[in-house]
């Protein structure tokens, strides 16, 4: 647990705005300080938060709402695929804990470590030390924009640490050729398709960039 919160710790400058964006974000549509903690313990993904609080401003139906959220989400379904290698022989009640806590940042820092040493022990120690980290800094800092959230100026641009948060992850798990042809398509394709309906393009230059790195 030691090593995975030491290791976790420099992610928090890009979790801490991420939190705060959501939070202010909102708190801006009305959306009460108890009602945003519920959405971030419950749905604890950013990315599909934010979705969420876009489409609540243009007063998207319940459905198309879901909807989207999940097709955000999809990706841990990926990312249970790959997990799955390590925890599957681990009782019901940890597998269980595990998926609920799952989001990108435990992933990407676990896998990697679990590749670059394979002999490492307690992984899934090492794994919860993560992700319960992010979970308690989220939930902290998702408050922090809920309640601060009409006082932060834009100028700010909190939003544009998002996605170097997101390059920062990515980057480390680039190890040979395969790995940045898929990067390559994947990142052509989210950014040619974006502006397909309900977050599609993301999912589909997923499934694009598994294709040409296999």
């Amino acid at each position: 647990l030691f090593t995975a919160l030491k290791d976790f710790l420099p992610t928090t400058l890009g979790i801490i705005p991420f939190a705060i964006v959501f939070g202010v974000s909102a708190s801006e549509i009305g959306i009460s300080t108890v009602q945003g903690l519920f959405m971030s313990g419950f749905i604890l993904a950013g990315a599909a938060q934010l979705v969420t609080v876009e489409l609540l401003k243009t007063d998207a139906l319940a459905w198309v709402i879901i909807l989207s959220a999940l097709v955000v989400n999809l990706r841990f379904v990926i990312y249970s695929a790959s997990l799955s290698t390590y925890f599957k022989s681990l009782p019901l009640f940890r597998r269980v804990i595990a998926a609920y806590l799952l989001t990108d940042q435990p992933y990407a820092m676990s896998v990697t470590r679990f590749n670059s040493y394979p002999d490492t022990p307690h992984k899934f120690w090492y794994y919860i030390g993560h992700a319960f980290g992010l979970w308690a800094v989220w939930m902290v800092f998702s408050y922090v924009g809920l309640v601060l959230g009409p006082i932060v100026p834009e100028s700010w641009s909190l939003g544009f640490i998002i996605p170097l948060m997101f390059i920062g992850l990515a980057v480390p798990s680039i190890k040979d050729k395969s790995y940045i042809i898929a990067a390559l398509v994947s990142g052509i394709s989210v950014v040619t398709l974006q502006s397909l309906p309900n977050n599609l393009g993301l999912m589909t230059a997923i499934l694009l960039g598994i294709i040409a790195g296999v």
